[in-house]
């Protein structure tokens, strides 16, 4: 079952709410590994991952429980469960509790969350009324009944947790035992009476004793005599030795007796960490590994997911929807427009280079489809490949730095590109490379063929760059980031070139202009993007602006309820709405006030609105599904919205699209909307009743996105009476209409 997380979030509340109520679908894209905890919870395991919580029962089935689903972020360390609930620790230190019997999860505390401070993965422990959680620089306790903070201790005895973390926490009846590095600690805990408790921040109050080995997992016998494990995982004891599971070489012991099942190992390593006894059967949990039954007849629960990119740092449209992300690993995998799912991922060059370290680190941006699918992909000091088309691994050409051509090589045999864009005539890809006195740039066509302009930037060091037509000309403008050095954070500004087009030059790449555009601050620019004024639009490491004349890149007067960050990307919407990526802040949308660009409001995306993280390194605008992207350090989150889609070319001559209406009939117990789809935004929907009555008149910002979606509602909130009902959709000259059944 493929992991995909949707979310379902209002972004903003309009008067008539309850016609234009669309939801705001997030879907996250993630591997659903690493598991860093693992407990049994009213008959089924929960596991915790850095994308959520995972629910999987004895037949693998499963349940993914997001943000949406109350745990208000992403990346969880801890599943720990009592007889009364279960309890999911985020890296954070949020806890989110889920009954019996709850099919959601509700936050409780989020006292825990400090800037820096992160809980460590399986060290929590609980009893009926009392959470014990490890951070790296503290021992946190928690009342369950009252959901109150009661303490954190930074000192157990002589140990300092802020210089050295907890590595083991076990409660055994009123005690509770914490190893830090070879030093055990106990201490008598009143558990019901723990607020009262004036010694527990005393460190002295612990019980110590040394140890010969560093402990990561304990356990005590039937006698009460103690256990140590040098390895992290199971370790249960009775009489004997129970289980035992450990990442490593070691084998299992499984209910006593000592195994080692092939299915269970990888190049002698095995795959098991927990070991949790169900029903007469066992689940058997790794990083990541999930299976359940017996030892000699189990079966492998881990293939949840068909996405297997992880991290991204790069995205691009397709020419007829859908976008193309390369992971950090520089794989290559896409989603059509239908598709649900993502492609399997294909290598980027036919030699295994990678862009792991410097994609993310340069924010590169030289993934490129042109609209007969043709696709570039650029490898950072080592060359690029022209793909025939982007969903096939076959290599049109490619370069790479050892080989002569045009293009400058910034040190030997090492040529560096952080940017490529199509050309605006579809002809080829124009890339921009260093240069030892100044960058250069280049163009490729289909067949590899190399024609340059060197040494023509203000800089050694380019960014990404910007290409269109000159208006009523065939000339290209390109719009170049020319940075003083290679920082993402450093000083720049923005060269303008006019360029002949080689078809037109005699197959040379010919300047005929060159502009400085200056930026704030004289920033470095990471990004850039056109609006639909054709305004050019760019973000720093630190501001937004746009091209307010042809000489400055211009902040906005007023974005209310927006800080500076460490921004990274931008897109701009078709209602001229940019949305800005951050690495750390998650995305911001800025919203035009009166339509104006100079005054904006700022909404924040963050994990608990449904990101799968809030290190976005790249955006890409799908105007097409009306859907944005973002690229993430855990993968790909997408938000579909009505206002996201290019509606303009709807109801005219040269439409692709009928309107449609539907569902018709209209079942208000079965269908939530009815949608009318494909309209033009300014266009006027109205519904009259079968005697004539106007019921409902829909105009504006209700058909942004060229779809309206009613509740078969009338003005008054009311659900309108079953029976025939006529729409009339009407934009100028043009006119749809049409009958709708209401049926209840």
């Amino acid at each position: 079952m493929e992991l995909k997380i949707k979310i379902f979030i209002a972004f903003f509340a309009l008067l008539v709410a309850e016609v234009f109520s669309s939801d705001n679908q997030l879907e996250g894209f993630a591997l659903p590994f690493p598991i860093h905890d693992a407990v049994l919870f009213d008959g089924s395991l929960y596991l915790a991952t850095s994308q959520g919580v995972r629910q999987v029962s004895s037949d693998g089935s499963s349940v993914f429980f997001t943000s949406e689903d109350g745990l208000e972020t992403s990346h969880f360390v801890s599943v720990k469960a009592n007889e009364n609930a279960l309890y999911a620790v985020s890296r954070q230190g949020t806890i989110a509790r889920k009954k019996k019997g709850e099919n959601k999860f509700h936050v409780i505390n989020r006292s825990f969350q400090e800037k820096g401070i992160f809980a460590i993965p399986t060290l929590a422990a609980i009893t009926e009324n009392v959470m014990v959680i490890a951070f790296e620089k503290k021992l946190s306790f928690f009342d369950l009944d009252s959901e109150e903070f009661i303490m954190s201790i930074s000192r157990i005895g002589t140990s300092d947790l802020e210089r050295t973390p907890v590595q083991v926490i076990t409660i055994h009846g009123d005690s509770l035992l914490v190893a830090v590095e070879k030093n055990l600690y106990s201490r008598n805990m009143s558990w019901r009476n723990l607020k009262k408790d004036k010694l527990l921040a005393d460190p002295a109050s612990w019980k110590h004793r040394q140890l010969d080995t560093t402990p990561y997992a304990l356990a005590i016998d039937n006698s009460g005599k103690l256990h140590f494990k040098e390895q992290k995982g199971t370790y249960v004891w009775g009489k004997e030795l129970l289980f035992s599971a450990s990442e490593d070489t070691s084998a299992l012991v499984v209910n006593g007796k000592t195994v080692k099942p092939k299915s269970f190992y990888k190049n002698d390593t095995s795959l098991v960490n927990w070991i949790l006894p169900h029903e007469g059967k066992y689940f058997f949990v790794g990083q990541n590994f999930v299976a359940y039954g017996l030892t000699n007849e189990s079966k492998n629960f881990s293939e949840w997911s068909s996405y297997q990119l992880g991290p991204v740092y790069e995205l691009t449209t397709l020419p007829s929807g859908g976008i193309v992300a390369s992971g950090n690993n520089s794989m290559l995998s896409f989603i059509g427009p239908k598709d649900k799912a993502f492609s399997l991922p294909m290598p980027s060059n036919p030699l295994g280079w990678s862009n792991a370290f410097d994609g993310p680190n340069h924010l590169m941006k030289t993934l490129s489809v042109l609209p007969n699918n043709k696709m570039y992909y650029g490898i950072w000091g080592l060359g690029g490949t022209i793909f025939e088309n982007f969903h096939s691994p076959n290599v049109q050409a490619f370069f790479q730095a050892s080989m002569e051509t045009c293009m400058e090589n910034f040190l030997e045999n090492y040529w560096v590109s952080a940017s490529a864009v199509a050309a605006p005539d579809g002809s080829g890809f124009l890339i921009s490379y260093w240069g030892k006195e100044a960058y250069g740039l280049a163009f490729m066509n289909l067949y590899g063929d190399i024609l340059c302009a060197p040494s023509v930037g203000s800089s050694s060091f380019s960014g990404p760059m910007l290409a269109r037509k000159v208006e009523d000309s065939s000339d290209w403008e390109v719009f170049v980031s020319s940075g003083t050095t290679a920082a993402l954070n450093g000083t720049g500004s923005i060269d303008k070139f006019v360029i002949e087009p080689p078809s037109r030059s005699g197959f040379s790449l010919k300047v005929l202009e060159k502009k400085s555009i200056s930026t704030p601050e004289k920033g470095f620019v990471l990004d850039m993007a056109f609006d639909a004024e054709n305004r050019l639009w760019g973000v720093t490491y630190s501001n937004i602006g746009f091209l307010e004349d042809n000489d400055t890149l211009r902040v906005p007067h007023r974005i209310s309820q927006f800080a500076a960050s460490s921004f990274s990307s931008i897109a701009i919407d078709p209602q001229g709405n940019p949305w800005v990526s951050s690495n750390g802040q998650g995305v911001f949308r800025l919203q035009k006030i009166r339509n104006s660009v100079d005054t904006l409001s700022a909404k924040r995306f963050r994990v608990r609105d449904g990101l799968l993280s809030e290190n976005v390194f790249d955006i890409a605008l799908d105007s097409i599904t009306g859907t944005i992207w973002f690229a993430q350090d855990l993968g790909i989150t997408s938000l579909k919205r009505n206002d996201l889609r290019q509606a303009s070319g709807f109801m005219t001559d040269s439409a692709t699209s009928e309107v449609k209406v539907y569902p018709n009939p209209f079942r208000p117990e079965l269908h939530q909307k009815i949608i009318f789809d494909y309209i033009s935004e300014s266009s006027r929907v109205n519904i009259f009743n079968a005697g004539g009555k106007l019921v409902r008149s829909f105009s504006g910002e209700l058909l942004q996105g060229g779809r309206l979606e009613w509740d078969a509602r009338d003005d008054s909130g009311n659900l309108v009476a079953p029976g025939l009902y006529h729409y009339f959709i009407k934009k100028g000259k043009k006119q749809k209409k049409g009958k709708l059944l209401i049926v209840y």
